[in-house]
């Protein structure tokens, strides 16, 4: 995405209006901030979705261990 977001404001930056006039850092940040919004919140969601899966997974490692270590007090 960060690939995207260099080669979208370089092409911003080359856009200028009927008096030769560029647009400014300001307006170049608002657009692509509009522009990428859909997918840094995409992007914002897969990471939820991953601390909240990792912290099962160890969560079911810690789980399965201490199961070991009762069944090994059995025998």
């Amino acid at each position: 995405m960060d690939k995207k977001k260099a080669c979208r404001i370089i092409e911003l930056k080359t856009v200028v209006d009927d008096k030769w006039k560029g647009l400014t850092e300001k307006v170049i940040e608002w657009n692509i901030k509009q522009e990428f919004y859909d997918d840094e919140l995409k992007l914002a969601v897969k990471k939820a979705q991953y601390e909240l899966l990792y912290e099962r997974a160890t969560a079911i490692i810690d789980f399965i261990n201490v199961v070991k270590l009762s069944l090994k007090s059995d025998l």
